[in-house]
């Protein structure tokens, strides 16, 4: 007996049946999506915009079309930032992706606010951080295609 051997049990089995009830899984299509686009609008029509619970859920419809495009994105920031080799690559090409990921998902909070708000349309809140990423994503592209020793957010890709 060790010292540890009261504080847990240690047990196994010849078998292991596992059952898995599938019927609460399986729903209808309808209830994962939510309503449809007419119906949004539908509700959003009667309250005469006033309902932010409606414009929130118009706008998540909006993301499913904008997540395309933030993934492409991210695909093309991507080549930038790994072609800067160095010292510091794997910390600073890490870093400067998790901070667009991170800028992406704080601009998306953002559009919300502005939604709740009623500063913005659900359309603008929803496209704000592709509006926000695409000059980036052009910018960190000419850095690197302009440059023979490239330097991105101050990491440079000569060794010292």
């Amino acid at each position: 007996k060790t010292a540890n051997s009261d504080r847990y049990q240690k047990m196994t089995f010849a078998n292991y049946d596992v059952r898995i009830d599938f019927s609460a899984m399986v729903q209808r299509q309808e209830d994962v999506e939510g309503p449809s686009y007419a119906e949004i609008q539908q509700r959003i029509a009667e309250t005469k915009g006033e309902d932010t619970d409606m414009l929130r859920l118009l706008s998540r419809f909006y993301r499913r079309f904008f997540f395309a495009a933030a993934a492409l994105l991210f695909c093309i920031m991507g080549m930038p930032l790994g072609i800067i080799s160095g010292r510091i690559t794997r910390v600073g090409g890490f870093s400067a992706g998790v901070f667009m990921i991170v800028l992406y998902y704080m601009l998306l909070t953002l559009g919300d606010s502005l939604i709740a708000a009623r500063i913005a349309p659900p359309l603008a809140a929803a496209g704000l951080p592709i509006v926000i990423l695409t000059p980036v994503c052009f910018y960190l592209l000419k850095k690197i295609a302009t440059q023979v020793s490239p330097t991105v957010f101050g990491i440079s890709s000569k060794r010292p």
